[in-house]
């Protein structure tokens, strides 16, 4: 068979699981559509550019994270890289508040600095606020309390940071993508599958370097979805 044949042989694959995923699961067709795309993305990265460190700078990927988990280890100080905007996209970022985080001790250095913080998180009386709940093996009203909390913490900490360009949005669609991205130079992303803990998902460093690049759409993802958020601060 030749390789053609067999690159599309495995784009069809790819469609048919999508279909069959919305089938099974009477998934929304939207998500149904969201994940072919996904699938289709990697088979056409891999397929039709030669995989290797090379290519992996090609598209500006950086650096693999085997897990988000091992993310929260690191020195955030890239966030003091930030001259204009940092953009943080979660779903409940209760992480930010276990035990001795840095994370928002930088995020609070670069908003004194004058960078606009923009965050946005899952609405708490979103229809899938269940799904999360069930990625996380918890109830409801433990997400929406998560949520809750992120709120009111964020709030505080726009307040006793004198940050004034601080701005938090709640969304209500299914969460696709976890995201933190420094001006548009640079990014943190990983993604939500369904029922699995999105800090056992890997993490991928993307700069804006790479003659395939895929930072753009991840930054355009994230502006059209707060346009289509509620503002809360």
């Amino acid at each position: 068979m030749k390789e053609y044949n067999k690159l599309i042989l495995k784009m069809l694959v790819a469609i048919i699981a999508g279909i069959l995923l919305q089938q099974i699961t009477n998934f929304d067709i939207h998500l149904a559509v969201i994940v072919v795309l996904i699938g289709v993305i990697i088979i056409l990265i891999y397929e039709l550019l030669p995989f290797s460190r090379n290519s992996l700078k090609d598209v500006g990927i950086e650096e693999i994270i085997p897990r988000k988990s091992e993310t929260l280890q690191r020195d955030p100080a890239f966030l003091l890289d930030a001259k204009e905007r940092i953009c943080i996209l979660g779903t409940t970022v209760r992480t930010y508040w276990n035990g001795d985080n840095p994370f928002l001790n930088y995020l609070a250095q670069a908003g004194k600095k004058g960078v606009t913080i923009q965050i946005l998180l899952l609405d708490l009386e979103s229809k899938y606020v269940r799904g999360q709940a069930l990625s996380e093996d918890v109830t409801d009203d433990t997400v929406k309390s998560w949520i809750n909390n992120a709120i009111s913490e964020l709030k505080r900490f726009k307040e006793v940071n004198e940050i004034k360009k601080m701005e938090l949005c709640l969304y209500d669609e299914f969460p696709v993508w976890n995201m933190i991205i420094v001006d548009s130079r640079f990014a943190k992303i990983n993604y939500y599958l369904y029922r699995k803990s999105g800090s056992t998902v890997p993490y991928y460093v993307l700069n804006d370097k790479g003659n395939y690049n895929l930072l753009p759409p991840f930054i355009i993802y994230f502006e059209q979805l707060r346009k289509r958020s509620k503002k809360v601060i």
